[in-house]
């Protein structure tokens, strides 16, 4: 009879494991591959992302329309800092739930657009971040920068038709659909004062816009001097100007934060704080940017007098003096993998970097 030895067929059934190992080899290596890939590729959508949406607010910020370098600033908007004592203690018994300012967001800092169009926050220990709890998932000594700015949403522009201080309503030239007690920017044409107001439609569309009850401490949105709710120099009589343009009224913080859209509990992303309307009042609320960002640190470019930077040279935010005299901003990110590719702390990690030029430096 015909038949395999028990030699020939150990040795066909080495053969056989062999070329299955091969094959094994292949699907891992396969797999790995595929892995490291859509790795790679969650890092670069993300660092796209985040960079295209610094860099478009940073080339914005301080924008103020047709408005002077150093406009009268008429500020109506009463936020928790202008309320004496009896009237903040009557808003905290009356309010269902405290005041929305997530992540801590300073309204007072907020509202002061005649001071510098952006600043920022270095960070060199834990309680310095915005978000403390990062601390505790970034690598060791990484403490994220903080970047903050002020300007005006040319998106949803429009413009006042009729506006009489007596009243509070704002007509504008065009319908609007404004969030009750949205922070508005009003730009007068004679580009000499500068309004800011809550106002809104009640979420509908309509050219009557009506400042908020309550936020507001006046009705007239011009001064000779700059004007708040406590100074209270404001003209009760003299309306902004027809044809004044209106803006939204941008605030943003960008900042590292624990990302809370990712089912990774470790994931870190960069966050961005906004002003906007919460309960008919302005607050502050935050989004998710782009996760995977564990690292941003930011430099800042100073006029030379000339509108470059000087010497060429960056310096952290604690050595800016003057933030007007900012010129360019220098953004550094680093992005990581969303898993680790090669044990448990083996994330695939990439540096990206930026220089943004103002467009509106100088106030």
């Amino acid at each position: 009879m015909l038949g395999f030895s028990l030699i020939e067929l150990m040795v066909a059934m080495l053969i056989g494991l062999l070329v299955l190992a091969g094959v094994i080899q292949v699907v891992l290596n396969s797999k790995r591959s595929f892995l490291d890939n859509q790795e790679v590729a969650f890092i670069q959508d993300n660092t796209r992302y985040a960079l295209d949406i610094i860099a478009k607010d940073i080339r914005s910020s301080g924008y103020k329309g047709c408005a002077r370098d150093e406009p009268v600033l008429v500020n109506t908007i009463k936020y928790e800092k202008d309320k004496s004592e009896e009237e903040a203690a009557e808003d905290a018994e009356a309010a269902e739930e405290p005041e929305v300012n997530a992540e801590e967001g300073d309204l007072s800092q907020a509202f002061q657009f005649g001071i510098a169009p952006f600043w920022g926050k270095e960070a060199k220990k834990k309680e310095d971040l915005k978000d403390p709890d990062i601390a505790d998932i970034l690598p060791t000594g990484v403490f994220p920068d903080t970047l903050s700015m002020r300007t005006l949403s040319n998106e949803y522009e429009n413009s006042v038709k009729l506006h009489k201080p007596p009243s509070t309503t704002i007509t504008t030239s065009s319908k609007v659909n404004f969030k009750k007690g949205m922070p508005i920017m009003i730009v007068d044409a004679k580009c000499e004062t500068i309004a800011i107001v809550a106002a809104g439609t009640n979420g509908v569309e309509s050219n009557q816009l009506q400042l908020t009850e309550g936020i507001n401490c006046s009705n007239g949105l011009t001064a000779v001097k700059n004007s708040n709710c406590k100074d209270k120099n404001f003209n009760t009589i003299k309306p902004i100007t027809s044809g004044s343009p209106l803006f939204p009224y941008v605030v943003n913080t960008y900042y590292i934060g624990k990302s809370s859209a990712s089912i990774n509990q470790n994931m870190p992303a960069l966050k961005r704080q906004y002003l906007t309307s919460v309960d008919d009042k302005p607050a502050f609320r935050v989004e998710e940017i782009a996760q995977g960002v564990e690292d941003m640190q930011i430099t800042y470019g100073i006029d030379d007098g000339n509108g470059k930077v000087n010497g060429d040279t960056f310096v952290t935010a604690e050595n800016v003096t003057d933030w007007n005299s900012v010129v360019a901003v220098h953004v550094e990110l680093m992005l990581r993998s969303n898993l680790p590719v090669n044990g448990p702390n083996g994330y695939i990690r990439k540096p990206v970097a930026t220089t943004i030029s103002l467009r509106n430096y100088g106030g």
